[in-house]
């Protein structure tokens, strides 16, 4: 039997929706032998005892009553699991949405999109025959045929013998059959999840495929993915078929081989009709429960299958740095001008950092100081920790040794809502909502301000795009921002920042990929956003740091120069080289 102490633990918080699911089916087993007993008297006294039909009136209404009462039992058995099921899906859905919101983009992005969505929906859904046909059925398949046993025992010991006997083949053949099946089933499930996040990220990544003419070459391969995930499931009905057939087999021998036992005795006279009818009628209700778990088991082992990437993703032993990720829609601390310089200088001393999944420290003994309404530049060749400096300072990558301190106070002090409050973030390729277009830039907030939406879209120079949308600030975007251009996602994310109006701006140099009409415009945007403002750039040009308070040159993961722009370029060092560098292309 499937027992799935992380699943069934998932039940705790619904344990009254788990009692009303087993006790109709206890109820359930009693019934069965009153609907029993009452059919064998009836046609005992019909056909054996001449009865009148008004004698057997009372009988009749009595059975019909019971047939009642167990289609009613049978109902909310059924109806309180498929609440179970219900009730448990939507608590793992959100522990993983607020799982994955612990972990942050940092984690997101080490993840395929589409196997996130994959368990967030299929994953999910699959535990549901687990919990609406296995569980109701297992408990069935538990009490039923003990009730059963001990009714014929006092009736006929050689029927209870057969019965005793046999009944043990019945889950020993479907254990062996389902350890056949498991590897297959878990197979099927990761083909399902593969399949699921290969499709989703190609429909994401459409237009890509389209330009650079790999359309056809990525349907043969979602082709060759689909055929592999039909053989799986072809293997698991299979077995599955192969362990319904042996079952039936069994149960119709033993019910034959009873069947004939209780015909000689009724020819010898040992046994009256009533009694004799009574066992064959029991006879089959007693495998019945069984058989219907051995062809529910499958339908449990692949909520099982399906479970154990779900509780993977929900145990992982990734360090959670206690943040939320800046472009979610939380709730934040909005912080007064009062408030703003209790969090300066912002230090790091001898900061260390690496990820999760990687042996290597990305940042190594970093230390320095932001000062309030300092202008720093992070500068250095691709990948030598410029972005992970970033993800540290927002508190989205755990530090493994060091010190960060805002003001007095630790960086793992603050409230969730107080980092949200201090930063806001303008990435390179900001991530457009499947929304309207005034949701995208006040984040989804509840209660937002139109006004203060409009004035941050202007600000932006997001007004002359805006005026040419059919429904102005209700035009709904698109996924990932597929209606509009890479400048006018640039404008949107700077209009978010300009909403938010947080202490702290991290810019990932958000002119780098734009024309230069559209350079000049975002320049004049940034300007006034950056106005009094704590700016944290990370430079891909090495033109537009000249004006920075403090430059940091990072090699290996180490800053390796420090200072302004004059005096690293007098010092004809790394950073003199890649600015001369940068000058000649």
């Amino acid at each position: 039997m499937i027992f799935d102490r992380q699943l069934l633990r998932q039940t705790k918080s619904n344990s009254l929706a788990l009692l009303f699911t087993v006790i109709p089916g206890i109820l359930t087993a009693g019934f069965i032998i009153l609907q029993a007993h009452f059919t064998a008297g009836l046609i005992n006294a019909a056909f054996m005892g001449s009865a009148e039909l008004g004698q057997l009136t009372l009988p009749l209404w009595m059975l019909a009553g019971i047939l009642l009462l167990r289609v009613l039992f049978q109902f909310l058995t059924d109806n309180n699991s498929a609440n179970l099921g219900i009730a448990v899906k939507e608590k793992l859905r959100k522990a993983i949405i607020t799982r994955i919101n612990q972990l942050g983009p940092v984690y997101a992005n080490r993840e395929i999109s589409g196997e996130l969505a994959a368990i967030l929906t299929d994953g999910i859904e699959a535990l549901d025959p687990y919990f609406n046909q296995y569980i109701p059925q297992l408990i069935l398949a538990a009490f039923i045929p003990v009730v059963i046993l001990v009714n014929i025992l006092p009736q006929d010991l050689l029927s209870f013998i057969i019965l005793l006997l046999t009944a043990p083949l019945l889950p020993v053949f479907m254990y062996l059959l389902g350890s056949m099946s498991e590897k297959s089933t878990r197979q099927q499930w990761q083909q399902l999840s593969r399949l699921g996040s290969f499709f989703y990220d190609t429909i994401q990544g459409l237009q890509l495929l389209v330009a650079l003419n790999q359309s056809k070459n990525r349907g043969e391969e979602i082709v060759k993915y689909d055929n592999e995930y039909r053989r799986l499931t072809m293997d698991v009905l299979k077995l599955t078929f192969l362990s319904a057939f042996v079952l039936e087999f069994i149960s119709t021998i033993s019910t034959a081989i009873i069947a004939v036992a209780i015909g000689l005795k009724l020819l010898s006279g040992g046994m009256n009709y009533s009694t004799a009818l009574f066992i064959l009628l029991l006879t089959p209700e007693f495998y019945l429960p069984i058989r219907q778990l051995g062809t529910r088991f499958h339908a449990g082992m692949s909520g099982r299958a399906a479970s154990m990437r779900i509780f993977q993703l929900l145990a992982g032993d990734e360090n959670i740095p206690h943040r939320q990720g800046i472009d979610l829609p939380v709730h934040y601390h909005k912080i007064t001008n009062d408030e703003v310089s209790c969090y300066f200088p912002i230090s790091f001393q001898g900061v260390s950092a690496q990820y999760p999944d990687s042996d290597h420290l990305v940042l190594k003994d970093i230390t320095f100081d932001i000062q309030q309404k300092m202008h720093l530049a992070l500068v250095g060749r691709s990948g030598v920790g410029k972005t992970s400096l970033t993800y540290l300072l927002m508190r989205l990558l755990a530090r493994n040794a060091g010190e960060v301190k805002f003001g007095n106070r630790l960086i793992d002090e603050l409230a969730d809502e107080e980092v949200s409050g201090l930063f806001s973030w303008v990435p390179q390729t900001p991530y457009i909502f499947s929304g309207s277009l005034a949701d995208n830039i006040s984040l989804f907030a509840p209660g937002a301000n139109q006004t203060r939406i409009e004035q941050s879209a202007q600000a932006a120079r997001l007004e002359a795009f805006i005026h040419t949308l059919p429904e102005s600030y209700a035009t709904r975007m698109g996924e990932r921002g597929i209606r509009i251009s890479v400048g006018q996602a640039q404008r949107l994310a700077l209009a978010r920042a300009f909403y938010r109006d947080t202490p702290i701006l991290v810019l990932d140099e958000p002119t780098s990929s734009v024309d230069p009409e559209t350079e000049n415009d975002l320049v004049e945007a940034l300007s006034l956003l950056t106005k009094e403002k704590t700016v944290v750039t990370i430079a891909h040009r090495m033109a537009t740091v000249q004006t920075s308070d403090l430059i940091l040159l990072l090699e290996h993961g180490q800053i390796v120069e420090r200072g302004r722009h004059a005096s690293l370029l007098a010092a004809g060092n790394l950073y003199a080289r890649l600015f001369a560098g940068s000058a000649d292309e």
